[in-house]
């Protein structure tokens, strides 16, 4: 290929950037122009944006050298040849039909769609972004991720499918539930004013990749339906979910007569051994008694328990036993597992349990048991 008009693009860079964009592009396009990426350049800056009409993610990265143009690439094919085309700088053409793209002694011709026909994105009507040291905006950025793990699956429940964003005085509260469990953590915060939103789940993968970029800070924007994410080349402009977020905290009871302090890390593992013996939707049992935590499961196919230390830190020393979704209680404790220690808080075999780890709280509904 002419190097003549070919811009120039880190390899590493470009495969990065296709990924964080990609993730805004949905695998089952409702529109063939969709499933691609806008791509537009000049001469030195190339931007890649995903669009799945409720969601855009934009990657910027810069280039050498080439024309002004706009293209829209399908993300599979593009995503794929980027990630064979590494070890050299990739050099990108804009031709009559698509792209014509180059890589050391390889050259490759990519029909693309035509970029008019993609859809006009979020208005970006974010006035005000608020500034985040990049520690404090990646502990934001975790917070959603911690609470994605207790979102719901169910279509039809759009409001549990979201996070909740609210701000009170000077806590920055972060939730999620699915009807069945829930996760809060709470963060201090002085920055945000006072809001009550619900955002997509759905970015937190894009926020994940986001926080590993090398940036000295982020920032998040409010806007009218809107919410916005910026850290280093990356932007995010995500639709807020529409309708009245659950009262959380009236779930949570007031207190409790009992509580136990566990290894977290050790919990979630032999919950996962309990699950290899166990379908993942079967009932694993928690058992108490102050000095050690019996975990147990029995089905058809068999039966297992396991064993591990805890200590009694209140209550009358009658012990804990509650059963729940084993699906339910590994994902929950994803969030606590890198915790050095968790404490179990319980009242009755039919009430809330609440794991707490600092400022993370997750409440789980158990389900009766049957003796």
């Amino acid at each position: 290929m002419s190097s003549k008009n070919t811009m120039k693009v880190d390899e590493k860079l470009l495969l990065q950037a296709v990924k964080v964009a990609s993730t805004a592009v949905s695998q089952r396009p409702v529109q063939p122009i969709l499933g691609t990426l806008l791509m537009r350049a000049d001469d030195t800056t190339l931007r890649l944006t995903g669009f799945d009409l409720k969601t855009h993610i934009t990657s910027e990265i810069t280039c050498s050298g080439g024309d002004t143009f706009e293209r829209a690439v399908h993300q599979k094919l593009f995503a794929d040849l980027v990630g064979k085309l590494q070890s050299e700088p990739i050099g990108i053409k804009a031709t009559s039909s698509g792209l014509s793209i180059s890589h050391g002694n390889s050259d490759y011709n990519i029909s693309c769609m035509d970029a008019d026909e993609y859809p006009s994105m979020l208005e970006e009507s974010i006035t005000d972004w608020y500034r985040f040291e990049i520690l404090d905006f990646a502990t934001i950025c975790l917070g959603m991720e911690f609470a994605s793990h207790t979102t719901s699956s169910d279509a039809t429940k759009q409001v549990l499918q979201g996070i909740s964003f609210s701000k009170n005085k000077d806590t920055l509260s972060i939730a999620a539930t699915d009807g069945h469990r829930l996760s809060v953590i709470e963060i201090d915060d002085t920055t945000f004013p006072e809001i009550d939103i619900t955002i997509d789940a759905d970015i937190v993968k894009a926020l994940k990749m986001m926080i590993e970029e090398k940036a000295e800070f982020g920032e998040i924007g409010i806007g009218k339906n809107v919410v916005g994410f910026r850290c280093g080349q990356y932007q995010i402009i995500s639709r807020l979910i529409d309708g009245q977020f659950p009262m959380y905290r009236q779930l949570i009871p007031a207190q409790f007569l009992q509580e136990f302090e566990v290894n977290p890390a050790e919990m979630h593992a032999a919950i996962s051994r309990m699950l290899v013996v166990a379908p993942p939707t079967s009932l694993v049992v928690v058992e108490a008694d102050g000095e050690e935590i019996v975990i147990s499961s029995k089905n058809e196919m068999g039966n297992g328990k396991e064993y591990l230390d805890c200590n009694f830190t209140k209550g009358d020393g009658d012990g804990m036993k509650f059963a729940a979704n084993g699906t339910y209680l590994i994902e929950s404790l994803n969030g606590l597992k890198k915790s050095g220690t968790a404490s179990i808080h319980f009242n009755s075999q039919n009430s809330p349990v609440v794991f707490r780890s600092g400022s993370k709280l997750i409440l789980i509904m158990p389900v009766q048991l049957r003796e």
